[in-house]
């Protein structure tokens, strides 16, 4: 599939008290958005994705700040909202200055 090239925007809706991302890269055929919100040291995504003829997917992401340094992550997707399938997880760790 090659290297995936994209951009996105993070914005923070005011009346919705949530944040919100869009994001394109050339990968997926439209634009994906989710919608995001912060409990404690939780942040979590959720989207829904128009993958065309009809099919779209759902995906939640979640990252957890366990410390200043470190943060552990989920992403899952779904195509009924209802069985979720992990696609990713891990730690990330900042290093240097």
């Amino acid at each position: 599939m090659g290297a995936m090239k994209g951009h996105a925007i993070l914005t923070w809706d005011a009346n919705a008290k949530e944040y919100r991302y869009f994001g394109i890269n050339n990968q997926m055929p439209n634009a994906e958005q989710a919608t995001g919100t912060v409990s404690g040291e939780t942040w979590t995504w959720t989207g829904k994705t128009d993958l065309g003829g009809g099919k779209s997917i759902s995906s939640r992401f979640t990252l957890i700040e366990t410390s200043p340094t470190v943060h552990n992550a989920k992403w899952e997707v779904s195509q009924d909202g209802t069985t979720w399938t992990v696609v990713m997880e891990g730690t990330s760790t900042k290093t240097g200055s």
